[in-house]
């Protein structure tokens, strides 16, 4: 499961190398979720620094990078004009796409009912998070989220990644 006591060095420090040796072995990419996005274009907006940028940074200079439609939707989602959603659309074009389908709604339908069955009723992830994760799994891609109930998921499903606690701002591996 979660290598909760394991933290990523400190900003600037995160390295390709340590990247793929621990997390990334054999994966195709990661997919960074929505939290993720959020918390980088909020510090773009603001000019500040952010933990999460220069590891975006090397996962993208590295050509790692995948997405999903319904990661964009929720970002857009998010625009206060139509005009700031179509410019955040078109910023996501440059990513590889994750191959999509109806049927990863049903699968993850099922993985949310057997968390649900394994965990009760403690915080149940909600159907996009199991929906990521499944996705995330079909393509083999590693997680990189802010999002407590993926993270939980994702280790649920056995699937690797990057987990930035918002309050604390730390990074730490999602195993």
């Amino acid at each position: 499961m979660s290598d909760a006591g394991e933290s990523l060095p400190g900003q600037g420090e995160f390295s390709l190398t340590t990247f793929d040796l621990k997390i990334a072995a054999g994966a195709r990419g990661c997919l960074i979720d929505t939290s993720i996005w959020v918390e980088a274009l909020r510090s773009r907006d603001r000019h500040i620094a952010h933990p999460v940028t220069p590891v975006i940074q090397e996962i993208s200079e590295a050509d790692f990078i995948y997405t999903s439609r319904l990661i964009v939707a929720e970002i857009m989602a998010g625009a206060r004009t139509r005009r700031e959603a179509e410019k955040l659309e078109d910023d996501f074009q440059g990513f590889r796409f994750c191959d999509e389908d109806l049927t990863l709604f049903r699968d993850a339908a099922f993985i949310r009912q057997a968390y649900m069955r394994a965990f009760g009723k403690r915080s149940i992830p909600g159907l996009i998070d199991c929906y990521l994760v499944h996705l995330a799994k079909k393509e083999n891609l590693i997680v990189f989220t802010a999002d407590r109930p993926l993270r939980s998921v994702a280790e649920f499903r056995g699937v690797k990644g990057i987990f930035f606690a918002i309050q604390s701002k730390e990074l730490s591996y999602i195993t």
